[in-house]
């Protein structure tokens, strides 16, 4: 196992196959769809106690049919092994308790393609000032769309994560993610 704190690289990250995390600002962050408040609670509870074990102490928003988790090393400014091995812990919790996390392919898809140009970008942000914080979108555009991804950046300063899903030659597939 790495220095636990030891700032680990965005490769080592990806790397570590945490099929429920995402990394997004130097964080990683889940959301799991627990259905109801209760269920909710339940897993809160869950990563509550395995963060006191392991003195490591998750982000937590707990909403009706949803908990969003986001893990740093405060301490170093980044992600470490801690974030990686209690990231592991929660999923295996959720798990347990029947939970899934929302991942890409949850996200709905937003064809750019079908909106007229004039429009094209008002209604992408349209659609992108409707997700909640955690929540995300595939956009489906006709090229690489650089100058809306840098409005993006300056429209939502508490962040985006964008992740190329597929990239051309007839069209390019995003995943979008508010921070």
């Amino acid at each position: 196992m790495a220095d636990p704190r030891e700032k680990l690289s965005a490769t080592q990250v990806r790397d570590a196959g945490l099929e429920d995390w995402r990394q997004i600002l130097g964080r990683l962050k889940a959301r799991f769809r627990t259905g109801d408040f209760p269920t909710g609670l339940a897993l809160v509870n869950t990563i509550g106690a395995a963060a006191e074990a392991a003195n490591h102490h998750p982000d937590i928003q707990l909403t009706y049919s949803s908990v969003v988790v986001t893990l740093v090393s405060h301490d170093v400014g980044g992600i470490t092994s801690r974030d990686l091995e209690l990231a592991r812990q929660i999923s295996i919790h959720a798990a347990e308790l029947g939970i899934h996390s929302a991942r890409a392919e949850d996200a709905p898809v937003l064809d750019a393609r079908a909106i007229p140009h004039a429009i094209r970008h008002a209604a992408i942000f349209g659609a992108l000032d409707s997700l909640t914080s955690g929540g995300a979108l595939v956009l489906v555009a006709p090229h690489d769309p650089q100058p809306l991804l840098a409005q993006a950046r300056d429209r939502y300063p508490e962040g985006i994560a964008v992740e190329y899903l597929q990239s051309g030659p007839e069209a390019w597939h995003i995943r979008l993610q508010r921070a």
